[in-house]
């Protein structure tokens, strides 16, 4: 890091990455809070209401929507059946579009159609089911473009620790949705569950038009200190402006791309069950209230946002621990091959060798290279 970039590193609202990721960060808590609120809001939209009247009495009535389990599953599913239509599609529209565009327009048409998702469920329960889809068509497209970000703004050494940091936004955005929609659905109606998370995200996307760039050559308000920094710290290759072709041969044989693929499956399948069914669950099973049921709900999300600032550093001390043990085995492996040729060779032509301790040179320059990592691995012999 140069001396002016580190002399001013604390004054975050100078560094133009740092104002990037603070943004990116209230990106993310609104993709979770729009996605999230049909999960608080349906709860409240098919529970049985009261009114108290003039002379104390309290009126009990019905349910405003008389929606079943199995309309209200439609609805709670509708989101990922467009979100999972476009998840490739973003990446590609980044590339050409440019991320800026992508993401904050995929977030702005989702807090677009959240405004007038009340008018839809009033209109028709199949109206809000297409709302439903086409917001979950916008906001996959969010997710895979603003990596292409990412690589842009953030120097190489940074990515891990600010990749992490913007998206516990998500975690931020669940629990916002979960306990403070839930208590704004107590007191101001269900209604406006979507006014505010809708227009929240509005307000978002005008910031971010205003403020973002989608590279730090286009930003007028960068410095050029900063600038420099970026450059000096992040791999050339990231900043070519080639477009190479997606291989995607390799991509569908690889047993790694398989492997993540399966791991992210599993979690996302678990997180966003919980995420999607967790209110509805406490009120029906529990008879949990509306504020009751979000607050619960919202615990493991809570947890999730304040233990994934500590990820970069748990997973580069498991990076380290995991490279040295498998360098050791790659050593000791090699070594045994050094023993077992030397001790052929012994047998062959025993004149040769004064000793068995007379190993072969390039055995004793591996222990000598392996020393600082292994100690003694002879012993192991």
């Amino acid at each position: 890091m140069n001396i002016d970039n580190k002399a001013s590193s604390w004054k975050f609202w100078t560094q133009r990455r740092h104002i990037f990721t603070i943004m990116a960060f209230f990106g993310f808590f609104n993709i979770y809070s729009l996605r999230a609120n049909m999960s608080i809001a349906i709860v409240a939209m098919t529970s049985a209401r009261s009114s108290t009247n003039e002379n104390g009495t309290t009126v009990y009535l019905d349910p405003e929507f008389s929606w079943d389990n199995k309309i209200q599953g439609y609805l709670l599913g509708s989101f990922f059946y467009g979100y999972i239509t476009s998840q490739l599609l973003g990446g590609v529209l980044s590339k050409k579009f440019g991320g800026k565009w992508i993401f904050g327009g995929g977030i702005a048409s989702t807090g677009f159609l959240t405004l007038i998702s009340p008018w839809l469920a009033e209109w028709s329960v199949y109206a809000l089911l297409v709302c439903r889809i086409l917001m979950g068509v916008f906001e996959g497209l969010t997710y895979s473009s603003i990596y292409s970000l990412f690589t842009k703004w953030i120097p190489t050494q940074e990515r891990c620790r600010v990749s992490s940091q913007a998206v516990s936004g998500s975690y931020t955005g669940a629990v916002f949705a979960l306990m403070f929609l839930a208590y704004l659905a107590k007191v101001a109606g269900w209604r406006s569950i979507f006014w505010v998370s809708g227009s929240i995200s509005l307000i978002w996307f005008i910031f971010w038009s205003y403020f973002i760039s989608e590279s730090p050559e286009t930003d007028p308000r960068i410095s050029d200190s900063e600038l420099r920094y970026i450059h000096e710290q992040s791999f050339t290759v990231s900043r070519s402006p080639e477009i190479t072709p997606i291989k995607w041969k390799n991509i569908v044989c690889s047993k790694a791309a398989w492997a993540l693929n399966v791991a992210v499956f599993c979690e996302s399948w678990g997180f966003y069950t919980l995420l999607t069914l967790l209110p509805k669950y406490f009120k029906d099973i529990y008879g949990f209230d509306i504020s009751e049921s979000g607050i619960v709900s919202a615990l493991p999300y809570l947890a999730l946002s304040i233990m994934i600032h500590d990820a970069p550093i748990k997973l580069k001390t498991l990076y380290t621990i995991s490279r040295n043990i498998l360098e050791s085995t790659r050593i000791l492996m090699q070594l045994k091959s050094y023993k077992n040729a030397f001790q052929t060779a012994l047998n062959k032509h025993p004149k040769q060798f004064k000793s068995k301790s007379e190993f072969p040179e390039a055995f004793k320059n591996n222990l000598e290279t392996s020393e600082s990592r292994t100690g003694n691995l002879l012993e192991s012999f």
